[in-house]
């Protein structure tokens, strides 16, 4: 997903300085205007049902998954469909100041705890990384500031990775518009290659947020992942024991 899917997607420390004259005149930081792209994208909780299709050369893969959310370090992800897989599911946690992530195997009963880069690999073999579904597009592991190059309407922001981040990528680039939604995201290697892009396609109102209903991954080697949000609620209370090892592991 883009959640964190994409979902979707947020979520970051870092310093900000003002980069052009688009921006001038502008009190927002960079890291003011991300902030406030993440909270309209994702609350205080976040509630999703999410179909994904991943397309690898002539084959497509559907997935359907339901994402619960809390803050950036509370994520559960259950799949749905297809029917073999249903039952499977990820639970991401913060103990004691480090982050934990757990798989559920419904057909083997048992639960895996996965290293953290495994955050960063692939959702379904696609374009979505399971930190992007769980948390949105960007965490607390970049420094962020504008780009040189501002757009008349809305913002161009760079996240470069902390020395000490385990990110894969060199830097991303969002795109960002006057009302705060995020429209595009270039991924770059450390070659200052751009190696993926996320772009959004159609806005769903939610309450007073805009949300894309849509977000098209597109990489380098021509595989493409489309996630759309089927149900989405924000800022709706949570059962309290949804983020738990037994609640991973109940249908």
């Amino acid at each position: 997903m883009l959640n964190r899917t994409l979902l979707m997607a947020l979520m970051l420390l870092g310093a900000a300085t003002l980069a052009s004259t688009a921006v001038m005149g502008d009190e927002r930081s960079a890291l003011e205007v991300v902030e406030k792209a993440r909270d309209m994208w994702r609350g205080e909780t976040f509630h999703a049902t999410v179909r994904i299709e991943v397309t690898r050369g002539e084959r497509t893969e559907t997935q359907l998954v339901e994402a619960w959310n809390e803050g950036d370090h509370r994520s559960l992800v259950r799949i749905l469909e297809p029917e073999e897989e249903a039952g499977n599911g990820y639970l991401l946690l913060e103990e004691d100041g480090e982050e934990k992530l757990w798989y559920y195997d419904h057909r083997a009963g048992e639960v895996i705890s996965l290293p953290g880069l495994t955050l960063h690999e692939g959702f379904l073999g696609g374009g979505l990384d399971l930190d992007e579904l769980m948390r949105g597009t960007v965490t607390d592991h970049y420094e962020v500031a504008f780009t040189d190059e501002q757009p008349e309407e809305g913002y161009n922001v760079e996240l470069v990775p902390l020395p000490e981040a385990a990110v894969v990528y060199g830097k991303l680039v969002l795109s960002i518009s006057e009302a705060f939604v995020i429209t595009r995201i270039d991924y770059y290697d450390q070659r200052e290659r751009v190696v993926k892009t996320a772009y959004t396609e159609d806005l769903l109102e939610v309450g007073e947020r805009l949300i894309p209903r849509v977000w098209v991954v597109e990489e380098d080697t021509g595989d493409r992942t489309v996630a759309t949000y089927k149900e989405l609620t924000i800022d709706e209370p949570l059962p309290e024991d949804i983020f738990t090892l037994e609640r991973l592991q109940q249908p």
